[in-house]
């Protein structure tokens, strides 16, 4: 269907109409396919030495968090390429990093200059020039984003992996990573949040990682319950106790918050309130996606999705979780369906896979400015969570600074610091 829009398609399946496209131009195409408005798709083009390119892409927002949706036409076949794909996420200049564009990608070139034999099924194409190839369907990118090349140059691609391609500058600039460890500053377990036995004042202890008893859980929450709550920069909350600044990235608390409510609504089958939409959304879909709503449905209204089939290829989105207010609710329900998609057939996995890109999608986005209430809520939710110290993802939640590593901020290199 892509690699002839001039064409109407149509397919049935089990006497419902899944797929009706019309004939017309390379962008109405790509709009169906896309499931996607072509006022919110961009065209460009590009051709030198033979080899030209046309590709629409979306906007660097409407990009998703999984592959799909990703269409490559080489001599009117279709066909998938690693090297186009990575030039096309090239082409976004480092707008995008784990996100995943959708794109459809025309290329003509002469006969000779690309090898068809390759895969049993002709699936692969292989170039002559596969550097040629991908420079042109990446210029082809950049003019369809309107992008001057001196941005490309100056900020790293993203190959379709999701890793950083090497950028074009000779330095690429150091990025620090945290990586949890057994010397680590992250908060791994609630002793590292509780006073150390047997001393007083500020901390000197070394770490230890013990079994945790539930009486330490509820006391590390006593402790640090009611305390002030300051934020820095609408992205961290700082919290200070009796040894320590604890920081807390605001976003990733969230997402474990959510997380564990998604899952706890699976669990008892006690959907959270909707929010019922003033203007109920009506959405496009394509056969997958359609069948992803029939098979999660109920798992989706349990986190607050109210969705119901409308027609063949559409469904009504009536009511979203409260929490999505501020935030695109048909791109975050997108998001969901496609990673329901690929979710295994277990529904327990697949719980945990909606929980996870929900809370993703849902969480307090940075600028946004807590009140004081909305800051000292969400740290003693975290806190009463099965794992506070982890988003889904495993990633830290929060970091902890004793007096120690303060201390060491304004000593004087050999010498000791009197705090007396």
């Amino acid at each position: 269907a892509a690699a002839y829009p001039k064409v109407d398609f149509t397919l049935t399946s089990q006497d419902r109409r899944v797929l009706d496209l019309r004939s017309g131009s390379r962008l109405a195409r790509a709009a169906d396919l896309l499931n996607q408005p072509e006022d919110s798709l961009s065209e460009g083009e590009y051709e030198t030495g033979g080899v030209a390119a046309h590709v629409i892409v979306c906007a660097p927002e409407h990009c998703r968090r999984t592959r799909g949706g990703q269409y490559i036409v080489v001599r009117d076949r279709p066909v998938q390429s690693r090297t186009i794909a990575r030039a096309v996420y090239s082409g976004y200049g480092g707008l995008i990093r784990d996100e995943h564009p959708l794109f459809a990608v025309w290329i003509e070139l002469p006969s000779r200059q690309v090898d068809v034999n390759v895969h049993p099924a002709k699936k692969e194409v292989r170039f002559a020039d596969e550097e040629q190839c991908a420079a042109v369907v990446t210029a082809a990118v950049r003019n369809a984003l309107r992008l001057p090349d001196a941005f490309a140059a100056a900020t790293p691609a993203l190959t379709s992996a999701g890793a950083s391609a090497p950028p074009l500058v000779a330095e690429p600039t150091p990025e620090f990573k945290v990586t949890p460890s057994g010397d680590s500053d992250a908060v791994q377990t609630v002793a590292d949040l509780l006073p150390p036995s047997g001393t007083e004042g500020p901390s000197r202890r070394t770490r230890t990682v013990e079994p945790e008893a539930e009486a330490d859980k509820e006391q590390a929450r006593v402790r640090l319950r009611g305390r002030t709550v300051w934020q820095l920069h609408s992205r961290y909350l700082l919290l200070p106790t009796d040894d320590s600044l604890i920081l807390i990235d605001r976003r990733l608390a969230h997402e474990r918050v959510l997380y564990e409510r998604a899952l706890a609504s699976f669990e008892k089958g006690d959907p959270p309130p909707s929010q019922q939409l003033l203007l109920p959304l009506t959405l496009d879909l394509d056969a997958r996606d359609m069948e992803t709503v029939e098979r999660a449905g109920p798992m989706l209204q349990e986190i607050g999705f109210q969705v119901r089939p409308f027609g063949p290829g559409s469904a009504i989105l009536d009511a979203a979780p409260p929490e999505l207010a501020e935030l695109d609710r048909e791109r975050l329900f997108r998001q969901l369906l496609a990673r329901i998609a690929e979710a295994a057939d277990a529904e327990a996995a697949m719980g945990e896979l909606i929980a996870a890109e929900f809370a993703r999608g849902a969480a307090v986005s940075p600028g946004r400015v807590l009140a004081a209430e909305e800051a000292q809520a969400l740290v003693e939710q975290l806190f009463s969570t099965a794992e506070p110290f982890r988003s889904p993802d495993g990633t830290p939640t929060m970091a902890k600074m004793t007096m120690d590593d303060l201390d060491r901020l304004f000593r004087t290199p050999g010498k000791t610091l009197d705090v007396t």
